[in-house]
């Protein structure tokens, strides 16, 4: 039996486990999870794929993929898979299955988009929260047989927004505003309090401050913090699948290389060091 190395960004280790069984696990879990749908159901073993429970369970620290409060009720989720064309919704409701079933991921669930339909897992108050960043790098990170299948994955809102005082500079009314073609954007900072009254006029006025420099900024608020994001980007600047992103995205994040708290940098402690967390790039709501 040939031994396989499974590899985290926090570490590494071996588990005996088929060559054979990895190669269905992998054909399951590679191309944005499209194959497993099709793929896994044809091959009528589970052995292996289950084999990777404890894996997918140690990512997400050993919580449930839908977090302590349930990822269908917070305000953001990590996008896995992302699906186009005809049929988008139900190969992505079977990818959404194939993970909860065989890979133990119980709070992974499909949601339709006007463009198709996303693969969710996970549950953040705010893609800048430490949970929130360490399973979408930990995702990222994940490597097996030599394969990083999810090296795309990208935090997207899935709740219900607070309008506001100044509706057009909210994220929430993006794709209104600026046509659907606007799908993602720069998250650049978070503002929260005790008051998440103070939180949200913070986060306005930083938009309002980045507006005044002339820089495409907005604001969206959660439950219990605002976040503050900068540009519009649609399929010609990121590639979900691929990861490509274009200059100016590139240039922008140059520019706004931090993804600040109260307007200070965040610490991140991580193996093997410290790093300052980025900014991220989101997925800008769809239209209400």
């Amino acid at each position: 039996m040939k031994k396989v190395r499974v590899m985290f960004g926090h570490g590494d280790r071996r588990d005996a486990v088929p060559s054979r069984s990895l190669g269905v696990v992998m054909a399951c879990v590679a191309a944005a999870l499209s194959v497993m749908a099709a793929g896994c159901a044809s091959t009528g073993t589970e052995s292996g794929a289950g084999a990777y429970r404890e894996d997918f369970a140690e990512v997400f620290g050993g919580q449930d993929a839908a977090g302590p409060e349930g990822g269908a009720r917070s305000p953001w989720a990590i996008v896995v898979g992302v699906y186009t064309g005809m049929g988008a919704f139900d190969r992505a409701q079977s990818a959404a299955g194939r993970l909860r079933e065989s890979f133990g991921l119980t709070g992974a669930r499909a949601e339709p988009r006007s463009n198709g339909a996303v693969v969710l897992v996970g549950g953040y108050d705010s893609p800048a929260d430490d949970r929130a960043q360490r399973d979408l790098a930990r995702l990222h990170e994940m490597e097996i047989d030599g394969a990083t299948p999810f090296r795309t994955a990208f935090l997207a809102p899935q709740g219900g927004p607070v309008e506001g005082s100044f509706p057009k500079l909210n994220l929430a009314n993006a794709r209104e505003n600026h046509g659907d073609g606007a799908k993602y954007t720069l998250q650049v900072a978070v503002y929260e309090s005790e008051d998440g009254r103070e939180a949200r006029r913070a986060a306005e006025e930083a938009t309002q401050a980045f507006r005044r420099d002339g820089e495409l900024a907005f604001y969206y608020h959660g439950p219990t913090k605002s976040m503050v994001t900068i540009g519009l980007f649609g399929d010609r600047d990121y590639d979900p699948q691929t990861g490509r992103r274009s200059k100016e995205l590139r240039d922008l994040q140059q520019r706004f290389p931090y993804n600040l708290l109260n307007g200070r940098t965040i610490i991140e402690r991580r193996i093997g060091g410290k790093r300052t967390q980025p900014s991220t790039l989101v997925q800008v709501p769809e239209r209400r």
